[in-house]
């Protein structure tokens, strides 16, 4: 049995599960749509649509808990099958996305499997150009590549088995925005438990506005840290660039120089990304010297 989760928070999915339906009305699929705590507006707009519908079983959290903590809510509701996770944006951009699942599950019954993403092409207003910019260079890879750096996935298309997401539940002390996913990667890996690639993308047409991305940077990078503390054994820096390039870089002079210029560089940096012009090298810069400013901040924090 395949169960299409959809974790929610503010966004209006009707189109989504729509699509969703069409595409499963003859197979044994059921949506599961679980809103957290969304504003009323979204929360009318997509109890209305899934009222009377047969594959689709609608819940309305009454507290927002967060982004691992509601992925690891549908455990609650099923037991056994396969799970596929959809981010509530998303849009479908292949009339077999469904059926291509399902034979998956058929002829391999993958333990996980991440399907891909793809941004959109024409340039956005200079207002979104920082995450567009990120998405479409970083995040949107071919079948080919991930293929060879197979224990990574994002958590907006992938496939898992309900019983091995059991065994690893998202980390629910990983708060806010970013690498949820990197953990339970790397957890995978470490049983050897592998992650099956195929090209079956969804396409992630809502772009976060520059200040945005930048809030969700840092709150990716605080969990980076986390990670690199509370895991070491999972040999996180083999697998993840940014800490290779972070530790590389404290050793070169002038990165040194630029540390001891952070307070007034990382708001200088922050404002220039802000306008959209900026390259993504300048978003690297900023993400080191953040990255250092939040680990000595962290540091103090304990003393």
């Amino acid at each position: 049995m395949l169960y299409i989760c959809l974790p929610v928070y503010n966004t209006d999915v009707t189109r989504l599960a729509n699509e969703l339906l069409e595409q499963s009305k003859d197979s044994a699929v059921e949506l599961l749509i679980v809103d957290d705590c969304s504003t009323n507006h979204f929360k009318d707009i997509n109890s209305e649509f899934c009222q009377d519908k047969d594959q689709i079983t609608y819940i309305s959290l009454p507290n927002n808990i967060g982004r691992s903590a509601i992925r690891n809510y549908f455990l609650g509701l099923k037991s056994k099958g396969h799970f596929l996770f959809l981010d509530g944006d998303s849009i479908i951009c292949r009339s077999n996305f469904i059926s291509t699942y399902i034979e998956l599950i058929q002829q391999k019954n993958p333990d996980l499997a991440y399907g891909g993403s793809c941004y959109q092409k024409n340039r956005p207003s200079r207002n979104f150009m920082l995450r567009w910019k990120y998405s479409t260079s970083r995040e949107s890879k071919s079948l080919d590549f991930r293929l060879k750096n197979s224990h990574g996935f994002k958590t907006n298309n992938f496939l898992i088995n309900i019983e091995v997401f059991n065994q690893y539940p998202f980390n629910e002390n990983l708060k806010g925005y970013g690498h949820e996913d990197t953990l339970l990667g790397l957890q995978l890996a470490a049983q050897q438990i592998p992650i099956a690639h195929i090209d079956n993308p969804v396409w992630n047409l809502k772009l976060d506005t520059n200040a945005e991305f930048l809030s969700k940077t840092d709150s990716a990078l605080k969990n980076l840290l986390w990670l690199a503390d509370n895991y070491p054994t999972l040999r996180l820096l083999e697998h993840n660039r940014l800490l290779q390039l972070y530790l590389k870089s404290k050793r070169h002079v002038v990165f040194k120089l630029l540390l001891g210029l952070s307070t007034s560089t990382i708001p200088i940096l922050g404002n220039l990304l802000k306008t959209g012009y900026a390259p993504l090298f300048l978003f690297d810069l900023y993400r080191l010297l953040r990255l250092q400013q939040l680990n000595e901040n962290a540091l103090h924090d304990l003393h």
